[in-house]
């Protein structure tokens, strides 16, 4: 039976520029409960101020459940340098800055590349990462690591961050059907450090982002081991309307291509797949 007490939601990005009120208003009219959102400032000029997201939302009756922390300088966090201590003195800063505008739950990415897991220093990540949940259970803020494509570290991770009750991890579907190595265990492991969802499907090769039921990744295992968690959140969307990056690239690179489909159809599609994530019914494969 449909769980009438969970709630749906979708990552503002979800394939097409628009202002953020827009998409904020298409999320809303397709029936989703919450969103997630980008807290850094790589986007400010179409979405405005990362700080505004949340009261925009709110004013719609939207929840911001949860926002994604940039991560493209996390190796620094492998490395002994003054860059590296910058940038987690940087991550401090952004999770107080959350803090203040009331955001619950911040998505932290463990690293960039994963050369290093082989070249980097694990024992200094542990501690900053121990130190960053530190600074986010000063503010009460939830820090939720997130798998990629492998879930090793995060399953160390989370043992060595037992005894922090704010520091959890993020299971990304489309990341745990690549890595094809037991990600899902993670929901059965840890019932109780599953802060946040990122939802969405693929090949098994790459990382689509297609809707739930439009690639290869269990849903009905997942399902199974997610109702046995602790986790109340949304079941939260991050898929997105396919954006085709050679085509931009052969065009001179322009910062967008508008999709065909409009955004309307699109929303009211992977409302549609998440609902059925939700149903009580028989999964072959496919959700069509």
């Amino acid at each position: 039976m449909l769980d009438h007490n969970r709630k749906y939601g979708i990552f503002t990005w979800f394939g097409y520029a628009r202002p953020m009120e827009e998409k904020l208003d298409l999320i809303k009219a397709a029936g989703f409960h919450s969103v997630c959102s980008w807290w850094g400032d790589s986007f400010s000029g179409l979405d405005g101020p990362k700080e505004e997201i949340a009261f925009l939302a709110a004013a719609r009756g939207l929840h911001l459940e949860n926002a994604h922390m940039p991560y493209e300088e996390q190796d620094l966090l492998w490395q002994d340098t003054e860059a590296g201590e910058d940038l987690h003195k940087k991550l401090e800063a952004d999770i107080l800055k959350a803090a203040e505008v009331g955001i619950p739950v911040l998505v932290i990415h463990p690293y960039r590349s994963r050369r290093v897991l082989l070249e980097g220093q694990e024992a200094l990540f542990f501690r900053r990462a121990r130190q960053l949940g530190e600074a986010a259970g000063r503010r009460g803020v939830l820090l939720a690591w997130e798998n990629l494509k492998e879930s090793r570290l995060l399953r160390t991770l989370m043992e060595e961050l037992a005894d922090q009750e704010n520091s959890g991890f993020c299971l990304d579907t489309g990341h745990a059907n690549i890595s094809r190595d037991g990600a899902l265990s993670l929901l059965t492991d840890f019932p109780d450090k599953l802060f946040a969802l990122h939802l969405h499907d693929n090949d098994g090769k790459e990382d689509q982002h297609l809707m739930p039921g439009q690639g290869t990744f269990p849903w009905q295992d997942f399902m199974d081991k997610l109702n046995k968690t602790e986790y109340q959140g949304s079941l939260m969307l991050e898929s997105s309307y396919p954006y085709d990056e050679k085509r931009a690239e052969e065009l001179g690179n322009p910062p967008y291509l508008e999709p065909g489909l409009p955004p309307e159809e699109y929303l009211q599609e992977a409302f549609e797949s998440v609902c059925r994530l939700d149903a009580d019914w028989n999964f072959s494969g496919s959700l069509g």
